[in-house]
């Protein structure tokens, strides 16, 4: 009797670790499943979203955007000394107010048009900020990966309201208002590009990227080997040739932007101006510069609340 009791728990033990097992194993294969159909989807789906955000900015704010590159003078001289002093800050300071007035007219005008943001758009931007989803591979850097929190296979977990606002700012307001139309203002409006001064784009696109980046930092800690309890195929892969603010670009004044280590946790666009190197505005100017973050945060804010909004419809 006693081995036949035996028997029976023997066996009913072994159950207990081959139902889990099996279980186990029809959830991967659900999940892989999932990523395979994710990863075919998901490339056009990005492509979508960057061409109607661009249409969108354009329409929005393409004439203020347009109307600051034209207007403020001399940014590449006045903005990027290391250790500035009195006569260089005061030179300094009537640039830095209009490059701010200029700031305020774009956000200000993205904000009213919000209004107007296409259902398509949001229809696209609100299944890659769910839970339960996956990153696109070779699409977003290092800074944005580790960021993030994952779960059993990759699927991205706890998607807080400062971790969506850096998925929608890193594509939205990196990738595509200073990356296309700051950076690359001849392709974004067609015009002709020996019009534009690369070294005065570079400038105000820092000071832009710089203020965004601040606020990333500071809201969203970075989480070493948040992947590392992963299987290789389930682990999200940045992207192999990282975004460059300027290519093959030359200073005229010798000022080189600070060269990062983009397989660490340092940057979403490599090439631009660190932030010590525009004390003109950071320091020189903090009150005006200060200014910034709170604009770029509160557009932010009022698009996470659209897409959570059509999220939830």
């Amino acid at each position: 009797m006693d081995r036949k009791r035996a028997l029976e728990r023997i066996r009913g033990l072994g159950w207990t670790m081959v139902i889990p097992r099996m279980l186990y194993k029809m959830r991967r294969k659900k999940v892989m499943k999932e990523r395979k159909v994710f990863d075919e989807s998901i490339s056009g789906t990005i492509g979508q979203i960057y061409e109607l955000s661009k249409m969108w900015i354009e329409d929005s704010a393409g004439k203020e955007i347009q109307a600051m590159l034209k207007d403020v003078k001399d940014v590449a001289n006045n903005f990027i000394f290391t250790n500035i002093h009195a006569t260089l800050a005061k030179k300094a300071e009537k640039p830095c107010i209009a490059l701010m007035a200029h700031f305020k007219l774009i956000f200000n005008k993205l904000y009213v048009c919000l209004d107007s943001f296409p259902s398509a758009l949001l229809e696209l931007l609100g299944p890659i900020v769910k839970e339960d989803t996956f990153m696109q591979q070779d699409y977003f850097s290092v800074f944005e990966i580790k960021r993030m929190k994952f779960g059993p296979f990759g699927l991205i977990r706890e998607m807080s309201q400062q971790r969506v606002k850096l998925i929608l700012g890193g594509i939205i307001l990196m990738r595509v208002l200073i990356y296309s139309f700051i950076m690359r203002p001849w392709e974004a409006f067609k015009q002709d590009k020996t019009k534009f001064k690369i070294d005065k784009l570079l400038n105000i696109g820092s000071i832009l990227y710089n203020s965004v980046m601040g606020l990333f930092k500071a809201s969203v800690p970075a989480y070493d080997n948040n992947q590392s309890f992963l299987a290789v195929e389930h682990v999200t892969r940045p992207k192999r040739n990282p975004l460059q603010a300027v290519d093959n670009f030359v200073p005229e004044k010798g000022f080189v932007p600070v060269e990062k280590d983009m397989t660490r946790d340092s940057e979403i666009i490599n090439g631009f101006y660190a932030g010590h190197q525009l004390s003109a505005f950071f320091v020189s100017h903090k009150k005006i510069a200060e200014e910034l973050k709170p604009l770029i945060d509160g557009w932010l804010d009022a698009l996470y609340q659209k897409v959570s909004a059509a999220n939830n419809d």
